[in-house]
């Protein structure tokens, strides 16, 4: 049948009849004339393709083609279709999709509106499933080293599940029957169906709630509040076996959330062995079972004591053995000749004190002896080098060297006197006669000067030196200059003694610091050799 057979082709307003006008359609007459045409005709179809150019708008809006080996079409999935599904669409996937045929009238484009979708081959909710599983594990939802371990014996258990399931029955039996003293918490909640996992979560916050402001015992009395200060040790999560569909709201994103955030630690107990949910992953622990969960959550009550019992017997034969061994040590020393004469104990003790008196008073004196050498030593040492004889041995020499200067000064004067003197006989009439001597005496006269000059300059550069090596010397010794080189030096304050070592001090003597500029006073706290 054609898409088109509707229309006869003998249709009069088609058909161009002479002396007529002819009918003229618009593009938009066009357009919604052919998508009238295919929304009657064609309808709602079931197609099978492959995802491709696939884009999620802000608006939440979904466009793609689907597409096979010889065509392709555009496809919509519109925000509230989109939300029905289980699964997100990827580019790549294999779908089945029930959608309307239709024309997007703006640009004339054909297309497909969908409003199912499930993946070929592949069940929608098993690939929703895997979908979240990797993308919770990629968080680090399910980290072995972010779960926290189950205490051996909570005081409250805390248990979200439907108040009216064989699961609750059955939990309810088994923690009674291995320890009915363990209080229990009840958070009902849907545990199939829609809006099933919402309060599964909901449950979950709720204990959470409870366990930091206080709560009671739905057991037996729902108004009974904790301890204060009580909390929640645990709590199950969970429902017994069933179908995909019915486990579903523990696959479901706001569950693994709500497990994931909650301050307790949680044990997940849906279905069957078989069975592994989101919420199994992401749990503290996962029991393969509700019962498992219960027997899981607290020990046997009898087990326990019977521990307790083991634990009492042996800390009771510790502590026999314990108190025999001491008898015996007691009994050893009550034996001992020490206990019986103890006076004899003290007297040779005290012998020993004695000599060890004796010894060290005798190395105390041999070790002042040597201290009282060493300083007397040191003292004669410094005394040699003190400023003061430093500077006595300097002036001595010193005036020496002026003595010498001064005799050298006299001895010039007397030369150039005599050659004064020689120059006034040289003109006087009784030494005419000696004319021809008069020249070889001022000759030697004057090498006998000029090696006396030469001699005093000697003795002058000499004594120059000498006088600057000391002067030197002299400076390197005086202590302002010493000082004036960032030394210091420090006297007790008591009797003035200058400090070379730790030694002569004790905790809470004075000392005085001089520097090159100023003093200060200071107290000692601690010694260190």
């Amino acid at each position: 049948m054609s898409l088109f057979s509707a229309l006869p082709h003998d249709d009069d307003r088609l058909r161009l009849v002479p002396g007529e006008k002819r009918h003229v359609l618009t593009v938009t007459e066009l357009v919604q004339l052919a998508k009238g045409v295919l929304e009657e005709r064609v309808g709602w179809v079931w197609v099978a393709g492959e995802v491709s150019n696939c884009r999620l708008y802000p608006s939440g809006h979904t466009y793609f083609t689907l597409k096979d080996a010889g065509a392709e079409v555009s496809a919509v999935l519109f925000k509230g279709s989109a939300a029905k599904l289980p699964f997100t669409l990827e580019n790549g996937q294999e779908l089945v999709v029930r959608g309307q045929t239709s024309l997007y009238t703006k640009r004339g484009q054909f297309q497909l509106i969908v409003a199912e979708a499930e993946p070929k081959g592949l069940g929608a909710l098993l690939l929703a499933f895997q979908q979240l599983k990797d993308r919770l594990e990629k968080e680090g939802l399910f980290d072995e080293a972010r779960k926290r371990p189950i205490p051996f014996l909570p005081r409250t258990i805390g248990i979200v599940t439907s108040p009216v399931g064989a699961a609750l029955r059955d939990m309810l039996n088994i923690i009674d029957r291995r320890c009915p003293d363990v209080r229990v918490l009840i958070a009902p909640a849907r545990v199939q169906g829609e809006g099933a996992a919402a309060e599964i979560a909901a449950g979950i916050r709720l204990l959470n709630a409870v366990s930091e402001e206080g709560g009671g015992d739905s057991r037996e009395d729902p108004a009974a509040p904790l301890a204060p200060g009580g909390k929640i040790d645990v709590m199950i999560v969970g429902r017994g076996g069933g179908s995909i569909e019915d486990l579903w709201p523990f696959n479901e994103e706001i569950v693994a959330r709500a497990i994931h955030a909650s301050k307790i630690p949680v044990i997940s107990a849906v279905g069957h062995e078989v069975d592994v949910t989101i919420s199994d992953l992401v749990a503290d622990v996962h029991a393969k079972t509700p019962s498992e969960a219960a027997e899981l959550v607290v020990p046997l009550k009898t087990e326990v004591l019977s521990r307790l019992d083991q634990g009492r017997s042996a800390l009771h034969e510790g502590i026999v053995a314990l108190l025999r061994d001491h008898r015996r040590t007691l009994d050893a020393f009550a034996g001992s000749a020490a206990l019986r004469e103890p006076h004899h104990a003290v007297q040779a003790r005290g012998q020993r004190l004695d000599e060890l008196a004796s010894r060290l008073n005798g190395a105390m004196q041999r070790v002042l002896a040597r201290r009282q050498k060493r300083f007397g030593e040191t003292a004669r040492r410094l005394e040699a080098q003190s400023p003061r004889a430093i500077l006595n041995r300097r002036y001595v020499r010193l005036r020496n060297l002026n003595a010498e200067r001064r005799l050298v000064g006299a001895l010039w004067r007397g030369v150039q006197a005599m050659r004064r003197r020689l120059d006034a006989l040289s003109v006087r009439p009784a030494l005419a006669r000696l004319p021809e001597r008069l020249p070889r005496a001022r000759q030697t006269l004057d090498a006998n000067g000029r090696r006396l000059q030469v001699a005093v300059e000697r003795l002058l550069a000499v004594h120059r030196q000498r006088y600057g090596e000391l002067r030197g010397r002299l400076n390197a010794l005086d202590p302002e200059a010493v000082l004036n080189r960032g030394y210091s030096i420090t006297r007790r304050v008591k009797d003035g003694l200058i400090l070379r070592e730790s030694t002569p001090l004790a905790p809470g003597d004075k000392v005085e610091t001089q520097l090159a500029k100023g003093k200060f006073t200071s107290l000692v706290d601690r010694v260190r050799e």
